[in-house]
């Protein structure tokens, strides 16, 4: 078990800053890509005057269903990185 960060120093807690900056980095990276790949989506038709279907569905809608899915992954990396961060600081971790 790793002892909980003495965050009165400053180089410990630049170190602990790092440290949760990294945490699930590329899975919050890669939500984020999705959030924006389904905001083309949404906008899409607006930007290019096409209205494209996509299985029968307007690419507007299955644009939705992307950005909410990514959302949905950003904030469940949130509360895993808040947990972390408890664990971290309990000194349990």
């Amino acid at each position: 078990m790793a002892k909980a960060p003495d965050l009165s120093k400053p180089a410990e807690r630049r170190a602990y800053r790092r440290e949760l900056m990294a945490y699930r980095r590329l899975t919050r990276l890669a939500a984020l890509a999705i959030v924006i790949v389904g905001l083309v989506m949404v906008f899409w038709p607006r930007i290019s005057g096409r209205w494209v279907m996509v299985g029968g569905r307007p690419l507007q809608e299955l644009g939705w269903i992307v950005v909410v899915a990514g959302w949905v992954v950003l904030i469940t990396v949130i509360v895993l990185r808040t947990r972390y961060h408890r664990r971290r600081m309990s000194g349990t971790d």
